[in-house]
């Protein structure tokens, strides 16, 4: 008896433990937007970052061409 008691309370802490890293990994990858938007005009702060980041590294290679020439 001891060993079913056991048992099931390893697997509602390993239930407890699934639910909450899928909630951990839903919270890092956001569900797709709404099929009416296109997907140009939909910006996460990661996306944010990313295309900030490209334009200031395509900003500094055009200076470091320009002060080479």
């Amino acid at each position: 008896m001891r060993v079913l008691l056991g048992l099931a309370g390893l697997l509602v802490v390993v239930f407890v433990i699934a639910q909450l890293a899928r909630a951990q990994v839903q919270a890092l990858h956001p569900a797709v937007p709404a099929s009416g938007t296109e997907a140009g005009t939909v910006h996460t702060p990661q996306q944010q970052v990313i295309d900030e980041l490209s334009k200031a590294l395509e900003a500094g290679s055009q200076r470091a061409a320009s002060a080479g020439d």
